[in-house]
């Protein structure tokens, strides 16, 4: 988290953070925006559900900004970029305002200068971002081509990608690719592994005491064994609990959500 942190603060434009899926990314992700103490979007790829159009990512970007206003009490400057930004319109005030952006009349590249012109610092993150690269449709958005713009010329907006098919992220960013539009800009990069054995104990028995939960040594060596240091099934087996087996988890929240 510390990284990602640092990055924030720091001169860097680009970070890509890697990890195998319910390794913890998009946690730590999380945790770490909401302690930057900056506004930022938070855009999960994974959500066009195989809507891969347009259409639907600008939906995200619409919800995106909706709760940038109003997690960060926004709503002037978000009316302001909507007087200045085509296709952009404000429904509402307060906790009942909602964003709303035209995908066939908006550029994001405006609405990221906009966004730039009227923050001090703008972070935009988005989660398994390689799943982006299967846009397609009529007026899909390349972008590839948006991440280089804004590589280039808004020095104060920050981006953050994750992936959980390193090689596909890779790929679908070019960086080693003389054809790609990010080819040859330097990228910060971050690879969150999995929990050693000692630490995946030490993180099960932590949490079962802090909410007074009492669980056998056996039965977290069991776990941690089964689960290899996963973060997201570590996570997911001490929501679930004590009162289940290993082989019937079943979500019932809890401590760790």
């Amino acid at each position: 988290m510390n990284f990602i942190l640092s990055f924030v603060k720091g001169r860097s434009r680009l970070l890509a953070i890697y990890g195998v899926r319910r390794v913890g990314k998009t946690s730590v992700l999380k945790v770490a925006l909401s302690e930057a103490g900056v506004p930022y979007c938070y855009i999960d790829a994974r959500m066009l559900e195989g809507d891969f159009t347009r259409r639907r990512l600008y939906q995200l970007i619409s919800s995106c900004l909706t709760e940038l206003s109003v997690r960060w009490r926004l709503e002037g400057i978000i009316r302001s970029i909507a007087r200045i930004v085509r296709g952009v319109n404000v429904l509402g005030s307060g906790v009942e305002l909602s964003v709303e952006i035209d995908w066939s009349r908006t550029y994001l590249t405006d609405l990221l200068n906009a966004l730039s012109r009227h923050l001090d610092v703008f972070v935009l993150s988005i989660d398994e971002a390689q799943v982006l690269r299967m846009l397609k449709g009529f007026g899909k958005v390349d972008m590839v081509q948006v991440l280089a713009y804004v590589y280039d010329n808004l020095g104060n907006v920050k981006v953050i990608l994750t992936g959980s098919e390193v090689g596909l992220l890779h790929d679908f960013l070019g960086l080693d690719n003389p054809r790609s539009p990010l080819h040859g800009r330097f990228i910060e990069e971050l690879t969150i592994r999995p929990f050693s054995r000692d630490l995946s104990i030490q993180f099960l028995i932590t949490g079962f005491r802090q909410y007074g939960v009492e669980v056998s040594m056996g039965e977290i060596l069991e776990a941690v064994n089964r689960l290899d240091g996963i973060v997201g099934w570590l996570t997911y087996y001490g929501n679930a609990g004590y009162a289940v087996s290993l082989m019937s988890m079943r979500f019932i929240g809890g401590p760790w959500s």
